[in-house]
């Protein structure tokens, strides 16, 4: 699959859960009243059955828009994590764990470039990794790659 395409179903799939989570709201909203139409006393088990519909309608609702909005922000997380290793796949996940999560001394900086690319200059590799640091502050903010790593390889 070209990555366009790829990019405009990931791009839909997360409009259509937005939409899904946003129709789930709404649900509850408007629909929050239907559990009192089971209330009454008219046999002896209904006031416990209306209780079990009053769960199953949050359930059904509130609890379903909350897991799925918590599955798509996972899912973005990924997709993101996926385009950073990709871009990013000089460095291995311990490089990457050190230059993101640490306080980089100039002497890392040294290890590093002779490390990964010793063609570039110094200069050209200390801007590489600030952009490098900067582009996963944008993704992820203050969250650690250690946190996001563990995320994504997570069974």
């Amino acid at each position: 699959m070209s990555a366009n395409k790829q990019s405009k179903q990931w791009t839909a799939l997360q409009e259509q859960l937005a939409q899904t989570i946003k129709a789930l709201d709404a649900l509850e909203s408007e629909f929050q009243d239907v559990p009192t139409l089971f209330e009454g006393s008219d046999f002896p088990e209904q006031t416990a059955c209306a209780v079990k519909m009053e769960n199953l309608f949050i359930a059904a609702t509130h609890e379903t828009a909350t897991s799925l909005s918590f599955l798509r922000q996972e899912m973005d997380d990924l997709a993101n994590f996926i385009a950073f290793r990709k871009q990013h796949c000089l460095f291995s996940s311990s490089a990457l764990l050190e230059i993101i999560d640490d306080e980089l001394s100039t002497r890392d900086r040294q290890r590093l470039w002779h490390e990964y690319d010793p063609q570039a200059s110094f200069s050209a590799f200390t801007q590489y990794i600030d952009r490098l640091k900067k582009a996963w502050r944008e993704l992820f903010g203050n969250r650690t790659y250690q946190s996001i790593n563990t995320a994504a390889n997570r069974s």
